[in-house]
């Protein structure tokens, strides 16, 4: 049997069409998981696997840089302030905090960030 081109990342192309397709299907059918999947031959933990897959390749390649140049403004004296501490979050986002924060709204924004999505 010959074997299937594989994609960027690693994952054999029409098998990713496959669980793009199905998974729109399953959102567009308004049926619940369990009720879906068996009439597709699958599983509905496979069904949510597909989904959360998805999502995650989704995410890694908006999060890809666009090469070039990025125009840049300084305010006077913020540049030449260093931040009060820096906090690294996963995939090596990096959050600066300067004196004077409001903890209750940094705490919600490192709450929404780190916040799993599948």
């Amino acid at each position: 049997m010959a074997r299937q081109r594989q994609g960027s990342e690693g994952m054999e192309r029409p098998h990713e069409q496959r669980m793009q397709a199905v998974v729109r299907a399953w959102k567009a059918s308004g049926q619940s998981a369990s009720a879906f999947a068996p009439r597709h031959g699958i599983a509905a933990t496979t069904l949510f696997g597909w989904q959360c897959s998805l999502r995650r390749r989704e995410r890694a390649r908006s999060a890809e840089p666009a090469a070039g140049f990025v125009g840049v403004k300084l305010v006077d004296g913020l540049a030449a302030r260093p931040p009060a501490f820096e906090v690294v979050l996963r995939g090596r986002r990096v959050v600066r905090v300067r004196p004077g924060f409001d903890e209750r709204e940094l705490s919600r924004l490192l709450l929404a960030l780190e916040r799993p999505t599948c």
